[in-house]
């Protein structure tokens, strides 16, 4: 009975971990950058290509300013949300600091 009640408590604590870091890029120690935009629906951020979900929200750097999607450039410091599966739901331009 100890055991299952350990392997569940385990399993659970897992489960909430990869819940979180499915959602969430935000809080990155290094800072994000677009390496390439590939299309309105690919981009490549510190070496990693996403998609861009149809119904992805662009903001500006103080994350409540819609944006579109041409105003992010190369270059650009991002911060961004993916959802449950790896695609960009939140793109926001970062302040340069």
């Amino acid at each position: 009975m100890r055991k299952t009640v350990l392997m569940l408590i385990a399993l659970t604590l897992l489960g909430i971990s990869a819940n979180v870091m499915d959602e969430k890029a935000y809080g990155q120690d290094a800072v994000s950058r677009i390496d390439a935009i590939l299309s309105p629906q690919q981009i490549v951020i510190s070496d990693s290509t996403y998609r861009i979900t149809a119904e992805a929200g662009f903001y500006a750097n103080d994350g409540n300013t819609l944006v579109d999607f041409s105003s992010f450039k190369e270059g650009d410091a991002v911060d961004f949300t993916l959802d449950s599966k790896g695609d960009i739901i939140e793109l926001i331009k970062r302040a340069e600091r």
